[in-house]
């Protein structure tokens, strides 16, 4: 009864490490749209009924605890840079270990990227202030749509610098299937940029404009296909891993095997010898039964002279 009670709570606890991972994830990927909604609740702000005044206090609601979340979320990176920068070799890696497993729930903020500062651990809340700042842009900014399309153009630029110099993510499928993805919508948006200045000039080619049309649509459409071409990529990773676990367990097994067969026989052997002892013993039991039942016979047999 126990060992299923705590085999119950191992899994309700795994669960709701999963279930607080996975919300905290999409919170970071959502978050720039509730950033865009909310900018247009405010930008158009005008409370002249109760339902006006609850959509204006949710967006309040909404921005507050986004930005709550990205700042326990940068006071978390820093603890732990803070860990790896007062603790000495040795005690570095006990105190990370129990910071893992203190936060074990929040693994999602430093767990897949690399340590090696706050600038690569940082990668998720860099991306999140990334998408803030381009709903921003979208809400503020439409009066000007080339100073919007360029400055989203620029913010790709140092998103692809970030990552050919800090190279964030710890696995390199990951950082590829990121870059990928990032030179796509670079490209979308170069299209953008250029339909955009074509727009504001009053003789220009239609065939310009539909040129870069149809670079947009097939983008878009490869950009579709990217996340699954990496997701195959990753399931055959996996499964590499999976096999060479499969073969190093195998192998552990044999030298345990072999190691094991000595003792075996040290076992088998100390079973003969207790075996013999307790043979020994009934032969000389059975000895003396028969030499105490000769006595008896001749004393019996003296009584009967006499």
């Amino acid at each position: 009864m126990v060992e299923e009670c705590l085999f119950f709570q191992a899994k309700i606890k795994k669960l709701r490490i999963i279930v607080s991972n996975y919300i905290i994830g999409q919170f970071h990927e959502g978050f720039g749209e509730v950033i865009f909604y909310s900018g247009l609740e405010l930008r158009t702000i005008k409370i002249d009924s109760f339902s006006s005044f609850l959509s204006f206090i949710s967006a309040l609601l909404a921005i507050t605890a986004g930005v709550m979340i990205c700042i326990v979320h940068w006071k978390l990176l820093r603890k732990y840079q803070k860990i790896k920068e007062s603790a000495s070799e040795r005690e570095q890696s006990l105190q990370i270990k129990k910071f893992n497993k203190m936060y074990e729930s929040l693994e999602i903020l430093f767990g897949d990227f690399k340590d090696t500062s706050l600038s690569t651990q940082g990668y998720l809340l860099i991306l999140t202030g990334r998408n803030i700042i381009f709903n921003l842009i979208i809400v503020f900014l439409t009066t000007v749509p080339v100073a919007q399309v360029f400055i989203i153009v620029i913010m790709h630029f140092i998103i692809l610098g970030y990552f050919a110099i800090k190279k964030p993510l710890k696995s390199y499928v990951n950082l590829a299937q990121q870059t990928s993805l990032e030179l796509a919508l670079l490209t979308i948006n170069l299209s953008w940029l250029g339909m955009t200045i074509v727009d504001t000039k009053d003789n220009f080619q239609s065939t310009t404009r539909d040129n870069l049309s149809d670079v947009v649509m097939m983008v878009n459409l490869i950009y579709t296909f990217i996340p699954i071409v990496f997701l195959v990529l990753k399931l055959f990773e996996a499964g590499k891993e999976f096999k060479e676990f499969l073969m190093s367990h195998r192998q552990r097994a044999r030298i345990t095997g072999k190691n094991s067969m000595p003792k075996k026989g040290l076992i088998n052997s100390r079973l003969k010898n207790l075996k013999k002892k307790q043979l020994r013993k009934v032969e000389i039991k059975q000895t003396i039964e028969e030499h105490d039942c000769s006595i008896q016979v001749l004393q019996k047999s003296s009584f009967v002279e006499d």
